[in-house]
């Protein structure tokens, strides 16, 4: 079946109106190219997301749920109370927060972000730690992992992997300085536990490895839980976790696709250009 139509192009040299006929194949060509223009539009918005999911399941999931299952039965067992006995005369005084806090520390530190975030908050509501000593926590807690350090930063963007004892020990020691700086947050009344009963006690406790024992017990005891639901607890709110994360990762970067074809991201681009030439920094 063809299909016919005409169209009347106006010529403003003469002032004719010439008269052209479409056919079925001038219509098939017209189609093809607004579905393949669509079509491109549409990998272009969702291409992000597609390469986020991506990494997502090869990069993010196996670096980071591992841990959070982890971190989660750390807390039910109480070896989390026992590493907090062991390091109270330590973090007390460098960082004005309990010994739990070390925990965190190391598992972000070998982690990355967010499980500082996440055991923060879980001793906060288990009233192992004060809302400020939590927030000095986070402050430097809050930090990348090292397979981030080597594979991104030294070998992709640098090209040179002998580059990551120096990033490690750069990035590390600033996060350590700028807790030793967060001490000095807070308030008097906070310093001296008045508001903060854990921390009253955090300041009393000493080095003993038996006090730390029996810290582990008693929390262990308080918990409850039979080894089967609390690995089971461990897996399901790590994997509730690691959907936020994931849908967090894929929803800007489908947004960060959006800005981009509507050309807003070049307006900044050209904006931290225009800063680095005046700085006469490399743009590259």
């Amino acid at each position: 079946m063809s299909f016919r139509t005409h169209t009347l192009d106006y010529d403003p040299s003469g002032g004719v109106i010439h008269e052209q006929k479409l056919d079925n194949s001038d219509y098939s060509s017209i189609s093809t190219y607004f579905h393949r223009n669509d079509a491109d539009l549409s990998y272009g918005f969702l291409g992000g997301g597609g390469t986020r999911i991506s990494h997502l399941v090869d990069v993010l999931f196996p670096s980071l749920f591992p841990f959070f299952v982890i971190s989660e039965l750390m807390l039910g067992f109480g070896i989390v109370h026992f590493i907090g006995k062991l390091l109270d005369p330590l973090m007390q005084p460098l960082f004005r927060i309990p010994g739990t806090g070390g925990f965190v520390a190391a598992m972000s530190f070998a982690s990355g972000y967010p499980v500082s975030a996440k055991l923060t908050t879980k001793l906060r509501r288990q009233l192992l730690i004060g809302r400020e000593e939590g927030e000095r926590l986070v402050a430097f807690t809050t930090t990348s992992d090292p397979i981030f350090l080597i594979g991104a930063v030294s070998v992709g963007f640098f090209g040179n992997p002998k580059l990551a004892c120096a990033l490690a020990l750069v990035h590390y020691g600033s996060a350590i300085i700028v807790g030793f700086i967060m001490r000095f947050y807070g308030t008097k009344r906070s310093t001296d536990g008045s508001t903060n009963p854990t921390t009253k006690k955090s300041t009393e406790a000493r080095f003993s490895i038996r006090l730390a024992l029996r810290a582990m017990h008693e929390a262990r005891l308080v918990d409850g839980r039979s080894l089967g639901e609390l690995l089971r607890h461990s897996v399901t709110s790590s994997l509730q976790l690691m959907v936020v994360v994931g849908g967090l990762v894929v929803f800007f970067s489908v947004i960060l696709e959006v800005l981009t074809a509507a050309n807003v991201m070049s307006f900044f681009y050209n904006i931290v250009q225009g800063m680095l030439t005046l700085l006469h920094l490399p743009l590259s």
